[in-house]
């Protein structure tokens, strides 16, 4: 394979002229990991729901109620902060997920020695699933341009196949030898890693609107009504649709 490069970011492969995207990689490859460690706590709660029920001593109704919560509050966190991370930084979106996803994590790992208990770290690591999630979203957003989002996003949603592979080795490598609560510590630690990272490449300012011509707060401009249509009001002679322009057409012939 023939590779060339030039100054004005242009790679050659092979004849074929390929724009070269220079921090993208960076970009994607972080928010994904992001979005990855914001999942991995659901999965670790299932995977390891043996062990969690016989230590905590709950039933199986019970640990559907736990994972529930998790799911319910997932979505809440993603219904009624949606608008505010669409206004601030993506960079500031990235810390506040990355702060939930830690504090739940720790919350399971340190604090959740009753069911009523991990019910709310449930709640907790649902709300920074959520976040992770749309911080995610936001970083790819502002920092991608639009003909490479489509890559982004596709490389950005394994995130859910790979925080389950995740959780099945460290409930393997960790759960089975420690104890479960030390998975939730490892996924705390890399939440905070993950998120100083993706921070750093994150957008600072919050991208901008896209610009649409005419008033309407931001609405497309109506087209204008078809001559002649429904609406064009009286048409007199030599006149068209009853804008009250003059018309070119010759006026009609008077049958006898």
């Amino acid at each position: 394979m023939a590779l060339r490069t030039s100054t004005d970011n242009i790679i050659y492969v092979n004849g074929l002229r390929l724009p070269r995207v220079p921090g993208y990689t960076t970009q994607i490859l972080s928010t994904t990991l992001m979005a990855t460690v914001g999942t991995t706590p659901s999965y670790l709660l299932s995977v390891q729901a043996v062990t969690v029920r016989a230590d905590l001593g709950f039933g199986a109704a019970q640990f559907g109620v736990l994972i529930s919560a998790f799911f319910t509050f997932a979505a809440l966190v993603a219904t009624c902060s949606g608008p505010l991370f669409d206004r601030i930084a993506p960079r500031t979106g990235v810390v506040v997920a990355g702060a939930l996803s830690v504090t739940g994590s720790l919350f399971v790992a340190g604090v959740a020695d009753s069911y009523a208990l991990l019910l709310i770290g449930a709640a907790i690591v649902g709300s920074g699933h959520a976040s992770t999630q749309m911080a995610a979203n936001a970083s790819v957003n502002g920092a991608i341009p639009a003909n490479r989002q489509g890559l982004a996003f596709s490389v950005k949603q394994s995130s859910g196949p790979a925080a389950l592979l995740v959780a099945s080795l460290l409930a393997q490598l960790i759960g089975l030898t420690v104890g479960w609560r030390w998975t939730f510590v490892v996924t705390a630690a890399a939440a905070a890693v993950v998120a100083g990272v993706t921070a750093r490449t994150a957008p600072r300012q919050t991208p901008p609107a896209p610009e649409t011509s005419g008033g309407g707060g931001g609405r497309p401009p109506r087209p204008p009504a078809p001559h002649g249509g429904a609406g064009g009001g009286a048409a007199g002679p030599g006149r068209v649709g009853g804008d009250n322009k003059p018309s070119n057409l010759p006026p009609p012939r008077q049958l006898t």
